[in-house]
């Protein structure tokens, strides 16, 4: 909605996957050309930061890191169904 009245807006969110849904979810709306109008931090923009996040000694850092490699280079743009628990 602030997108479509022309207001600044900010999306904050900690997971590869959430970000990924929100940049296609964005991308279904507005276009292609949306992306030449929003800033994206923190998630890997070359080699070095990519081996960063995999090297994370926080599991959880470390499957951020696969969430972000299969968003990032799969076709598909399949979700990533995590299962938690027994």
């Amino acid at each position: 909605v602030a997108q479509r009245l022309n207001r600044t807006w900010i999306g904050i969110d900690i997971t590869y996957q959430s970000i990924g849904l929100i940049l296609r979810r964005l991308e279904q709306s507005f276009g292609a050309e949306i992306f030449n109008k929003i800033i994206v931090n923190g998630i890997p923009k070359d080699i070095e930061s990519a081996r960063a996040l995999a090297h994370k000694k926080d599991d959880r850092l470390r499957k951020e890191f696969e969430k972000w490699a299969i968003l990032t280079y799969s076709d598909n743009r399949a979700m990533i169904n995590e299962k938690k628990g027994a």
